[in-house]
């Protein structure tokens, strides 16, 4: 598809199953049967302005997985948005192996960064910087 392969990606909704993408060319498009993983491999392929873009998002599950795409690109913004979201302490649902939790998704942010934490293979932020965020966190 012509859409798919040449205009960038406005916006994401993923709720349950299904995911519904806006393209720049006003197109948009539903996939049912849209799985966790799936959706992360969808976040793999969208440019990093468009990431950013998503850390600005409604859905507090499209800002967490947007974050942490452009954590795992090493994006230079990454300290800018953590910062521009210590206010943002609405609760995301969270699975650890087979154990479901609920976790503020500012706290998401700052755990995805700090040194020792979930996805140790992340670029981290230095000490000082993480100390400087949870300074500012509500």
């Amino acid at each position: 598809n012509q859409t798919i392969v040449e205009c960038g990606i406005e916006n994401y909704k993923h709720k349950g199953l299904l995911l519904e993408i806006s393209f720049t060319d006003g197109s948009v498009y539903e996939y049912f049967g849209v799985t966790p993983a799936l959706y992360k491999k969808l976040m793999e392929i969208a440019q990093d302005d468009e990431l950013v873009t998503l850390t600005k998002h409604s859905s507090p599950t499209i800002r967490g997985y947007s974050f942490w795409a452009l954590v795992e690109r090493e994006n230079p913004m990454v300290k800018e948005i953590i910062l521009e979201h210590v206010d943002d302490s609405v609760y995301v649902d969270r699975m650890s192996g087979c154990i479901g939790y609920q976790e503020k998704l500012n706290e998401f942010f700052l755990s995805i960064v700090a040194p020792n934490c979930i996805n140790v293979d992340c670029a981290k932020l230095p000490l000082e910087d993480i100390e400087e965020i949870k300074a500012k966190m509500k």
